[in-house]
Parts: C-alpha cells; sequence; structure tokens
C-alpha cells in the first residue's frame, strides 16, 4: 500500500479528499499532519469492506475519528460560550494550555486574544 504522496492517482485522491464535507475545512498545516497517515489501496470493484484488510480499516476509523473530533469542536463553538468554551479546552487539554501561545488557543476557541485575556484578568477561567 503506498502512502498518498506515492501513488499514481495522488493528484486525484488529493482532490476528492478536499471535497469531502468535513476535511475541506483543514488548513495546510492540518493537511500536512493528516497526509502521512493516509495510504492509497486500489481493489478490484465489488470487493466487500471485510475483505479490504486491517490497515484499511485502521485508516477509515482514523478519518472517522478526526472527523468526529471536528464535529464536536463546530458544535461546541455554537453551544458554549466563551468562558464553557476555554475550560473544556483546558479538561480535554491541560497539557496543552501551557505550551500553546495564547494567540493560537484564541483562535482555536473562535475568540479574539483580547477577550482570552479578560476571562482570565476577571478570573472567569
Amino acid at each position: 500500500m503506498p502512502p498518498l504522496d506515492r501513488h499514481p492517482e495522488a493528484k486525484i485522491v488529493r482532490l476528492q479528499l478536499r471535497q469531502n464535507l468535513v476535511l475541506k475545512h483543514l488548513d495546510a498545516a492540518q493537511w500536512r499532519e493528516l497526509e502521512p497517515l493516509l495510504e492509497v489501496t486500489d481493489y478490484p470493484k465489488g470487493d466487500r469492506l471485510e475483505l479490504q484488510g486491517d490497515r484499511s480499516m485502521e485508516q477509515y476509523f482514523i478519518i472517522m475519528k478526526l472527523m468526529s473530533e471536528v464535529m464536536a469542536h463546530t458544535i461546541t463553538l455554537h453551544l458554549l460560550d466563551a468562558p464553557g468554551r476555554v475550560q473544556r479546552f483546558l479538561r480535554k487539554h491541560a497539557g496543552l494550555a501551557g505550551r500553546l501561545p495564547k494567540k493560537e488557543l484564541a483562535s482555536h476557541l473562535n475568540l479574539s486574544p483580547e477577550t482570552l485575556s479578560r476571562l482570565k484578568r476577571y478570573g472567569k477561567i
């Protein structure tokens, strides 16, 4: 199974992946992180999914997990207020909070850096 970058139809596969409803919202850095994980295997038309091998299933579940995380993050952005988003992030990713630049954290949570700073200053997070 060749990695995506060595597949003879890599450009076509990339184009198809970028048209996926969830994957099309990934930025360049996220694509660079995802692409090395992808391998492309060509199967004859009509092969059943269970005959395609464990590796193909692993890739399917990687993509499904990624899509699930993107959906959960999107829902969180819409349902929680600013302090709630920050608290959820701190709960789920406690180890990242201190290492991530505040500007990046604010962007990830769809907040301005100033709002994040205000929340910290007033003890709301």
